[in-house]
């Protein structure tokens, strides 16, 4: 169940208290008059939440910067009475890092199996420390999700101490994190050697690497067999080059699971045809996919040649259900769109796509378009 929480308080309360069976419950705290009635809910959601004993799935987005956390710290408690509470997911504006560690601190480590947290540190790198060893209390969990907004140049010191936490991390089987910081390959890269019980990888990032740290994060890929759920969104990443893809495609060759595969190198400009014929080579292989989308968006080098690729790998998946290519502003492709348009139609009749969906882009895409669209929307709870 999914609820807006309203001004009057006692309402709330009264309305909340019958549910005492509840399982899932979704609460949106949208506040902008930090002299409104509203200001104290959380403190009424605190005092409601310990009637809800079944409860055992809670999604809380607060969206105030006015948010008192005394009232936030106070809700963190009462996540930790709820014995039945495992799936926790937070959307913060504007909370500090050093509340959220402190508030995790009340949570049951041995109960607690997904943390899904959206997170707002404005240029306060040292915070991931503190997140750190906020996390590593949680060696159970099996779901982690982490998204790092404006999080500003991050310590040596504070990615050696991430990364080792997370790969303390054994029990994951899902793992999410995006963030417009460079730390992020490194320490997924490095921490990918311990977590071998990952389903599910998702990295997206646009902040620039190196070509050491993007070889170890495709080479350490090979380790992960029990992977079905693959994506990778690394665009303007000028170091991802055809020797970057051949070790990506090596590792692919190891994850026989793999049912979903999502490739986002937009505007990364040194792949070739000679990495996507690498790439393709071994997508061939990867019998039991059913959703593919590959971004070569603003290639300058890809031609034809690489296209054909694509299509005949394409050709090789008995159980492909969901397919998108996006080659948008690829200067060495023909602008005529009726070419392989027709090859996509021609490979829908060949392959009996009855209700499988194919998508060939000429357009510019948004994100949410491309990483979220119909067919390819990945949601941490319906994967498992």
């Amino acid at each position: 169940m999914s609820h807006n929480l309203l001004p009057n308080q006692i309402d709330v309360l009264s309305y909340f208290c019958k549910l005492t069976r509840l399982r899932y419950l979704k609460v949106d705290v949208h506040l902008s008059d930090k002299n409104s009635n509203g200001k104290d809910l959380l403190t009424v959601l605190s005092s409601v939440l310990p009637k809800l004993a079944h409860l055992t799935k809670i999604e809380v987005g607060l969206h105030n910067k006015e948010v008192r956390f005394s009232a936030l710290i106070q809700l963190f408690r009462t996540f930790g009475d709820l014995k039945n509470l495992t799936h926790i997911t937070l959307d913060l504006d504007s909370t500090p890092i050093s509340i959220l560690a402190e508030g995790l601190a009340y949570l049951n480590p041995s109960k607690i199996r997904k943390l899904d947290l959206n997170l707002y540190f404005y240029r306060r790198s040292q915070y991931l420390s503190r997140l750190a060893q906020a996390l590593s209390r949680f060696s159970l969990l099996n779901i982690l999700r982490l998204k790092f907004c404006d999080i500003g140049q991050v310590a040596r010191a504070d990615i050696k101490e991430f990364t080792s936490i997370l790969s303390s991390l054994v029990s994951l089987s899902s793992l999410s994190l995006e963030s417009s910081s460079e730390f992020l390959i490194e320490s997924v890269g490095s921490a990918l050697k311990s977590l071998k019980n990952l389903n599910l990888l998702k990295l997206l990032t646009m902040a620039k690497s190196t070509e050491d740290h993007i070889q170890q994060l495709f080479s350490n890929l090979k380790g992960l067999s029990c992977l079905q759920f693959l994506h990778l969104s690394l665009g303007n990443q000028q170091c991802i080059g055809d020797s970057a893809l051949e070790t990506l495609a090596e590792s692919l060759k190891e994850l026989p699971e793999l049912r979903k595969l999502l490739l986002n190198f937009e505007i990364n400009t040194q792949i070739t045809n000679k990495g996507v014929t690498s790439l393709c080579d071994t997508i061939k292989g990867l019998t039991n996919l059913s959703s593919l989308t590959l971004n070569f968006t603003k290639n300058q080098n890809i031609d034809e040649e690489a296209v054909n690729q694509i299509f005949e790998a394409l050709g090789s998946l008995p159980w492909l259900y969901y397919v998108m290519i996006c080659l948008y502003k690829c200067p060495k492709l023909s602008e005529r769109e009726d070419d392989l348009i027709y090859s996509f139609d021609a490979l829908r009749k060949a392959k009996k796509f009855v209700e499988g969906k194919l998508d060939i882009s000429y357009c510019e895409l948004h994100q949410a378009d491309l990483f979220e669209n119909v067919g390819f929307y990945w949601d941490l709870d319906s994967e498992f």
